[in-house]
């Protein structure tokens, strides 16, 4: 069982600790040492260089939101709709029942049916959230940033998309996933057999954007204060190197948009919401017979 800790444990354990500070204020001296500590595949570390771009236009979506190299090869190829998912069970325990995570691998489907399977309402299409860790508080603050977005879209007869999710793996940290799962992103999970989105995504990882000790502690407060606020908490157990996103499927199953993960720093949806319209307003067609008919 994996006990919560705080949200400023969490935050400031997986990347660095100021392990010895010292402030002569009469001569103005400020030492500072780091040690970097063994979980640091939680890092929360792009949130040190701070808040990125603005609010953008509704109607045209960001160039955060274009498809790198690498995704338009793996759409091209059809690596990424080929892609192998199988469907997660997730109950929640009962007294003192163990948390199950079942992986329903009898269906199977690949990533093109499931987008299609989780589409909206029409000339729409779906949402998928590519998850670095179920169980790291910033993943969870990205979970409960489209959760909340979802319950919103829609009114004011705007487009309604449909939400889902993929995950690394299981059988490492379940119960974290079913916290995930039952607090914070309570839409259908999958696992991503050869983590092929990861892929798509450039297998993108964490990196430190400075040895600045002061952009460091900046950082750490800014972030400690939002996570205490949100009243999020998490844990350190899992891979969480390799970063997600969130991808935008049109209603044929294709990727149109994705949103590569900003560690530490929290969604610009407005970005994702142009991303929306802009296929709410421009309808999308087969591309030809095959694609159009997907078996689900």
């Amino acid at each position: 069982m994996v006990v919560p800790l705080p949200s400023y444990t969490l935050a400031a354990a997986p990347f660095l600790l100021l392990s010895t500070t010292t402030i002569n204020t009469r001569r103005a001296v400020f030492r500072v040492s780091a040690v970097v500590v063994t979980a640091l595949s939680s890092v929360p570390l792009f949130l040190l260089s701070g808040t990125t771009g603005g609010v953008m236009s509704m109607a045209i979506p960001s160039s955060r939101m274009e498809l790198s190299e690498s995704m338009r090869e793996a759409v091209s190829q059809n690596i990424l709709s080929s892609a192998k998912l199988i469907p997660l069970d997730i109950r929640r325990p009962d007294g003192n029942a163990t948390t199950s995570v079942v992986e329903r691998t009898d269906a199977t489907i690949s990533l093109q049916q499931a987008a299609v399977k989780h589409g909206g309402t029409p000339n729409s299409g779906s949402i998928a959230f590519v998850v670095r860790r179920p169980g790291c508080v910033l993943c969870r603050e990205h979970g409960q940033q489209l959760s909340e977005f979802a319950a919103e879209q829609g009114k004011g007869g705007g487009p309604t998309f449909g939400f889902w999710g993929i995950v690394k793996e299981t059988g490492v940290d379940d119960v974290g996933l079913s916290e995930f799962y039952q607090q914070h992103y309570t839409f259908p999970l999958y696992r991503d057999v050869d983590k092929v989105t990861y892929q798509a995504l450039g297998n993108r990882k964490i990196s430190l954007p400075t040895w600045n000790p002061f952009r460091l502690w900046k950082g750490y407060r800014t972030l400690s204060q939002r996570l205490a606020q949100k009243q999020l908490q998490g844990n350190l157990v899992g891979e969480g190197m390799v970063q997600g996103g969130v991808f935008v499927f049109d209603a044929q199953g294709t990727l149109r948009y994705a949103y590569p993960e900003e560690t530490g720093v929290p969604l610009e949806l407005e970005d994702l919401k142009a991303a929306m319209q802009q296929m709410a307003a421009v309808p999308t067609t087969a591309l030809n017979d095959k694609d159009s008919k997907i078996e689900l």
